[in-house]
């Protein structure tokens, strides 16, 4: 996979947007771009929940309700849903 199909890739399938593609009937959407390995998925999903929005170290709790935060009550990313956010 050529590095930059790799990043994207990364970008479209980080933290639970599988799960948020397939609630909002996007899953086709998603498939247009290249899965990437899920050994860096992981990395990626693991620097995402450890790293607040200024760059500072967070505990993946405080992450996700930093990201649940920002989200309107009504939208389905806040619901819970298995596989969109870690529920600690």
């Amino acid at each position: 996979m050529p590095l930059a199909g790799l990043i994207v890739g990364l970008v479209a399938y980080h933290t639970g947007t599988e799960t948020e593609a397939d609630e909002r009937g996007l899953v086709r959407h998603l498939e247009e771009f290249p899965r990437p390995p899920e050994c860096l998925l992981d990395l990626v999903t693991t620097a995402d929940l450890t790293t607040g929005p200024d760059g500072e170290e967070v505990d993946p709790e405080q992450r996700s309700t930093e990201i649940l935060r920002r989200y309107s009550p009504r939208m389905r990313c806040t619901a819970p849903c298995p596989g969109l956010l870690p529920i600690f």
